[in-house]
Order: C-alpha cells, then sequence, then structure tokens
C-alpha cells in the first residue's frame, strides 16, 4: 500500500489505514501521530495511555536535555506505537515499516518513532539491555528489505532497517542515575532516521556542534552526571555507534563487541 498517495494531513482528517491522529485517541492537545498494524488492531491497550502520558509530560519538560524531542512532540513529529505479546517482533517490524515508508514518501525529514512495550514487573537494566539488544537483531529477520550488516566496530556502521539508516537507543525505569533515559514504567525503543541528523547538521549527517553541546549540557545538569565517554559523533574515527545506544547507569565506558554479532549466529551455534 502506498501511505504516502492516501495519507493527508489536511486539519480535518483523523486518520488513514494504519496511521491515526494522537488527539483523535488522546484530545486536542495532543499532537502526532500513532502507527497500528495494517491487520485488524485489537485497539489501543489499557496500559498505553499511562506509558505514553509518563513519557510526553516528561520529554515537555523545559529542562529536558533533548530539546529535539520535546520540539517534535510538540509539533507533531513524534510517531509512537505500542507492542506486546507473543507477536512483539512481527508486529514491530510491520510499525517500523510503516512510519518508514510514510516520513520517506512524505519526506518528513524531523520525525521520531518511539515504540512502546508492555510494562513489566520490576527488572535490572541487564534485563532490559538484552531485551533491546534481541529486538534489534529479530527486527534484522523480518526485515522486508535487507542491508548489508556491516561490521559494528567501523566508524561508519549504524543500525539499518527497511534500506533507512538511522540511530536507536532505548529508554527503560530501570535506569536510576541517567534519569534522561527513564521516561515512564515502559520500556521504549526511539528511533530517529540518519536524515534528522542531516537536517540538524551538516552534509556528512553529523549534528552541528552547538545543539550537540548544549544537549550534552543540558544531561549533564538533568542526570547529574559527566557526559558518557561513547556518545562521539558518528562517523569520526574513534566512534562506535553502537556503543551509545543502551548506555550504562553509569559514565563507565562500554567494552567488548557489540552484542548483535553474537546474536546472529545460526540456530544452534548460541
Amino acid at each position: 500500500m502506498n501511505l504516502a498517495a492516501c495519507f493527508s494531513f489536511d486539519e480535518a482528517d483523523e486518520g488513514v489505514g494504519t496511521i491515526t491522529r494522537l488527539r483523535s485517541a488522546f484530545g486536542r492537545d495532543f499532537s502526532g501521530f500513532l502507527v497500528r498494524t495494517e491487520q485488524r488492531d485489537p485497539g489501543i491497550p489499557v496500559w498505553f495511555p499511562e506509558s505514553y502520558g509518563q513519557f510526553r509530560s516528561r520529554l515537555a519538560e523545559s529542562r529536558y536535555p533533548c530539546f529535539y524531542g520535546t520540539v517534535a512532540e510538540k509539533n507533531g513529529d513524534l510517531f509512537v506505537g505500542y507492542a506486546g505479546g507473543e507477536d512483539d517482533v512481527a508486529r514491530s517490524a510491520e510499525l517500523l515499516s510503516t512510519f518508514l515508508d510514510v516520513v520517506t514518501q512524505r519526506r518528513l525529514s524531523r520525525s521520531i518513532f518511539a515504540l512502546f512495550f508492555v510494562p513489566e514487573e520490576s527488572h535490572d537494566l541487564a534485563h532490559y539491555q538484552r531485551k533491546f539488544w534481541r529486538l534489534l537483531a529479530e527486527l534484522g529477520v523480518h526485515d522486508d528489505h535487507p542491508a548489508a550488516a556491516g561490521e559494528p566496530d567501523s566508524k561508519e556502521w549504524e543500525f539499518v532497517f527497511h534500506g533507512e539508516p538511522m540511530f536507536v537507543f532505548a529508554v527503560c525505569p530501570a535506569y536510576e542515575r541517567r534519569r534522561s533515559r527513564n521516561m515512564g514504567p515502559s520500556f521504549v525503543v526511539l528511533f530517529q532516521p540518519r536524515v534528522v541528523f542531516g537536517v540538524l547538521g551538516d552534509a556528512d549527517g553529523s549534528v552541528v556542534a552547538t545543539p550537540r553541546r548544549e544537549i550534552r549540557r543540558r544531561s549533564v545538569e538533568w542526570d547529574g552526571m559527566a557526559t558518557h565517554p561513547d556518545l562521539g559523533i558518528y562517523g569520526s574515527e574513534t566512534n562506535r555507534e553502537w556503543k551509545s545506544y543502551f548506555l550504562p547507569d553509569n559514565v563507565e565506558p562500554v567494552t567488548g563487541s557489540c552484542p548483535l554479532g553474537a546474536m546472529k549466529q545460526p540456530a544452534g551455534e548460541a
């Protein structure tokens, strides 16, 4: 289905197909869009309004470090979706593909997709870290436009899905010190197409220095800890992008190899 051909941004339009304006579900003061599957959707789960509400309220705080995320929510550039149950990965892949179809065909260069997962019983950060990397590995299995994976231990490597390179990171309730990555009761994975950084930065896609410095300055104040050493500049000789996807709750450097390598072993070898 060509979503760009049928999706209207007209103020009177409440949604077409798999895209629904958030205000139709949550009220007129909500901007942005809800992404749903093309197959029959069971409806918004009971846990989602609370999870999204807390996420939104924290994002809206004036001192929240990533002001680009705040502006995206305010201006209607934030797309959200939800997953849960045994079909997490298949549903996640469909939602992410839908989002990427819309933003690439309509050239929405400032859009971000936040994928929410059903809240769980209390877990430590390691649990969510494993869940995050497993999700990225299994999304690759469901990718309908697989690209050459490349080596994560390369300055050019980044996550690619549906033919689109993007920056990915997770927020979850297990973060205690790193408050900027604790946005409520849900585990949330955020996908930012690389084109977003092209709009905000230089021709090579790196974010311009002044906004980057400001975000990191605000993060130091918000989190009460120094900038993590693995938050580099994409494409620089010393930067390894995967290390910034799931930061630890301290400022210790991420060591070892990218978890995706081990998770992509053929069945029976893990």
